[in-house]
């Protein structure tokens, strides 16, 4: 009866640190899995204009470089939102990710469009001390509007973009640098349409960018408010655009 007793409770106990060991694993996994500051870096990586650790690659070596890098880049953010995002965010960013893909497929794989990215290669880096100020801005109103009022949230994402590709345009049809070519300034448009066009064109369907909708949406007094320093300042667009989204309540 006793050795009954002490064989049940040690089985009870070896079940008991198998479970716990398998929690304290899947937790571990989805740390890992569904890190935010992971997919920021790398969303940061991917888009490039403000981080400070690479430029757009110049020349056919670091082309070549930025093509093999970027798969698993690509991969990683394509797993973090299948796994961690609710669904509207998870079909946001999947459409953000297909136009990146779709274009670093161009860059990588056709003989156009490497040409296309080393010709325009210069001219970003050139300026990408203003670029990286109109990403920063961008991150800024992002992180802002998820405090905004539910009925201005995705009017202000969409606004606050295309004020962003107008900024970076300027920066580089404005730019001294002989680097910047009106052919360039039009492959620098081209690189960000193609990166988040299918995402834009989806959630922005009542805020284009050739009527007024947005003059009068960005007239709206800003009653909300967050202080963003450079410590607290997201990395890259996409985790302020997944906050937004998530705080819109879902249609019933």
């Amino acid at each position: 009866m006793k050795i009954t007793m002490n064989l049940n409770i040690l089985c009870l106990v070896t079940v008991t640190l198998m479970i716990v060991s398998s929690t304290n694993a899947t937790k571990q996994s989805n740390g890992i899995e569904c890190d935010p500051k992971t997919m920021d870096e790398t969303t940061r990586w991917l888009f490039f204009l403000n981080d400070p650790l690479r430029n757009i690659p110049e020349t056919e070596t670091e082309r070549s470089q930025f093509c093999l890098e970027k798969n698993q880049k690509e991969h990683y953010v394509k797993q973090y939102a299948k796994r961690c995002l609710k669904a509207f965010p998870y079909q946001v960013t999947t459409l953000l990710m297909y136009g990146v893909i779709r274009k670093n497929k161009y860059y990588c794989n056709f003989n156009r469009g490497k040409k296309d990215i080393v010709s325009m290669a210069k001219c970003l880096n050139a300026i990408k001390p203003q670029a990286t100020q109109c990403m920063n801005k961008l991150i800024d109103e992002a992180m802002v509007t998820v405090n905004a009022p539910t009925k201005l949230k995705i009017g202000l994402i969409c606004c606050n973009y295309y004020k962003f590709e107008e900024c970076v345009s300027h920066e580089a049809s404005e730019s001294t640098s002989p680097d910047c070519r009106e052919n360039s300034v039009v492959l620098i448009d081209e690189l960000l349409e193609g990166y988040t066009g299918q995402m834009i064109g989806h959630i922005c369907t009542q805020y284009r960018r050739d009527t007024d909708q947005c003059q009068k949406i960005l007239r709206v007094p800003k009653t909300w408010t967050r202080d963003i320093t450079n410590q607290t300042r997201y990395k890259s667009i996409l985790p302020p655009f997944i906050d937004i989204l998530e705080s819109i309540p879902a249609r019933r």
